[in-house]
This record gives C-alpha cells, structure tokens and sequence, in this order.
C-alpha cells in the first residue's frame, strides 16, 4: 500500500462533500489528530490516550495526559515520519497502526470500559488503511526502522474498510427516518449493508433499540456513487437489495 495514495484518495465526503479529518491510531494505545501544515506535510497530536489497565479514555482537554506530536511529511513514493521524541518512537514501535479518516468528528462513542468505537451514523464517511508496524530493515550500514503494511497480502490495497451512511426522511405525520449504512471491506473482498428506521416518537426514547436488517454479499465491482446527484438511484439500488433478501 503506497500510503500517498491513501492521504490523496480523497480530501472531502463523498455523501456531504466536507472535508474530511485524518487520524492515526495505535492499537490499544493513543490516538492522534493529524493537521495539514504545509502541502504534503501532517502534524498528528495526541488526541486520545487509553490509560492503565482499565483502559479508561483520557482526552486532551485533561492537562494529565502526555501530549505527543509526530510530523508526516508524504513524499509520494515514499513518506518520512518524525516524532518530537525519541520516548514517542520508541513507544511506537510497540504497537501496530493503522490511519483513518472520518467525516464528522462527532462520530467518536467513548465506551464505558475504554477504547472508542466509530458511530457512523453520526460520522457519515470513514476509511481506513489496513494495519502497519514499524519494521527493522538493514540499509546503508545501519539499522532503519520503517512503516510498513503488517500483512504482505494487504500490501497493494489502499482502502481496507470504506464505509457510508445515508440517511432519508419520507413526508410522513410519524416523522420516519430511514437510515442506510454500507461497509465495503477490501481485505476480505465483502460489501456488509444495515438498514433501520425509526419515527421521531422512538427516536426521543433514551433506549429504544430499532430493529436492525444486516445482509452480506460480495464486494461491489465499482466504487458507491454517493454523492445528492446519485442519491435517489442509490437509494432504489440498496431497496432493491433488501427486498431480494
């Protein structure tokens, strides 16, 4: 996976044309927030941190927690990365990493126990790059440490998951949204699509659970269409999946 092909896929939503917010995380550990300082260049600051054994998510409102900055500077067929210290790297080096983008911000769900999940509903468009660990490679009389793709397998592929949501409000007196998610996952070569609706009566009940349609299938041949132009025909395609199920 070249990396650059990733940071350049695309800058904004495909579903609300946003721009969309990079992030890198470490497996089981913190989470950064990237910035674009200069063309080509990244600055990732720490943004969540998982701490103790109990996992608990600390953020960076919290003057406790160690803030960590890394600069990425994408050379296109190659990328440099800097930490502000050599702790930082050294602890990088513990963990694999993957890189993501995500629409709205407001998609982050802190879980009780610790870590986070991604509510896509609220995050309308997420990527993801598949897993890489810093690997030690011998060049030029010295010991290197380089960002490389974990699976060998994965190597070629850009996006490992890519992920929509789509939401549609009928004219109705109940106030009934439908809502549409679609997953296409490069790894396993599968597209995973959820569809619920609710009315606004159930959408103000603190608990109330929809009831959630799930089916899986191959993965598609080209890319969603997501943008208002294509929605309405998008919309008839993904019925048209849920009726054949």
């Amino acid at each position: 996976m070249s990396l650059s092909q990733f940071l350049n896929f695309n800058h904004t939503c495909p579903i609300c044309d946003e721009p969309l917010h990079l992030y890198m995380q470490q497996v089981g550990s913190s989470c950064f927030e990237a910035k674009l300082i200069e063309p080509n260049l990244y600055e990732f600051n720490t943004f969540k941190v998982m701490k103790g054994y109990s996992g608990t998510i600390e953020t960076t409102n919290n003057a406790a927690v160690p803030q960590e900055k890394m600069l990425l500077l994408d050379k296109g067929n190659s990328f440099e990365m800097k930490w502000e210290n050599a702790s930082a790297k050294a602890e990088a080096k513990k963990f694999q990493i993957y890189f993501f983008f995500l629409c709205n911000p407001a998609g982050f769900v802190d879980k009780v126990w610790g870590d986070y999940e991604i509510n896509l509903y609220k995050g309308c468009y997420y990527r993801s790059t598949p897993f890489m660990e810093y690997q030690k490679k011998y060049a030029n009389n010295e010991d290197v440490w380089t960002l490389e793709t974990t699976n060998k397998d994965q190597a070629d592929i850009i996006n490992k998951d890519e992920a929509y949501s789509f939401k549609q409000k009928p004219a109705t007196p109940e106030g009934l949204e439908r809502v549409y998610m679609v997953n296409l996952d490069y790894e396993k070569k599968a597209t995973t699509l959820w569809h619920y609706s609710t009315t606004e009566s159930e959408r103000k009940k603190e608990n109330f659970k929809a009831k959630l349609f799930e089916k899986e299938m191959p993965l598609l041949g080209t890319r969603i269409k997501a943008g208002p132009e294509d929605r309405e025909k998008l919309l008839e395609r993904l019925d048209g999946w849920i009726m054949l199920s």
